[in-house]
């Protein structure tokens, strides 16, 4: 098995993951309520269910640590595992990371996260899409 290589440790357990990165027009990735309006979005596109009693959590620097990391990370947890997302303001740049243990259409993903964010340009990878035995 090369370093690239993935094994599936779990055969019996369903999993799928998809990292959507992407430059987008300025202004496109500094507001919180954008943010959780995406996730909200996607998560009831996609069919997740948000974890009861656990709200999303959303950390944006302080003037102090502005200058190492000026930008987002959004985390919400799903019963299916969850969604994060970070951003990086100085250089309109965007990461989502979705990992669920539910199956779900790639394709709907990207066209949310298009319709939310504008991108100029969108790579994505996603993987590690095993089925129950």
């Amino acid at each position: 098995m090369d370093s690239l290589s993935v094994k599936d440790l779990c055969p019996q357990l369903t999993r799928q993951r998809l990292v959507i990165e992407a430059v987008v027009p300025p202004g496109n990735i500094q507001d919180v309520t954008r943010i959780q309006a995406f996730a909200r979005d996607l998560t009831t596109t996609l069919g997740r269910t948000p974890v009861k009693g656990v709200a999303p959590v959303v950390w944006q620097p302080t003037e102090e640590e502005a200058g190492k990391h000026a930008g987002i990370t959004f985390m919400m947890p799903w019963v299916e595992s969850g969604l994060v997302v970070h951003t990086w303001d100085k250089f309109d740049f965007i990461a989502v990371e979705i990992s669920t243990c539910k199956e779900f259409e790639i394709q709907t993903a990207l066209a949310i996260f298009r319709l939310w964010f504008e991108p100029l340009e969108t790579t994505y990878s996603k993987g590690f899409l095993w089925h129950e035995n």
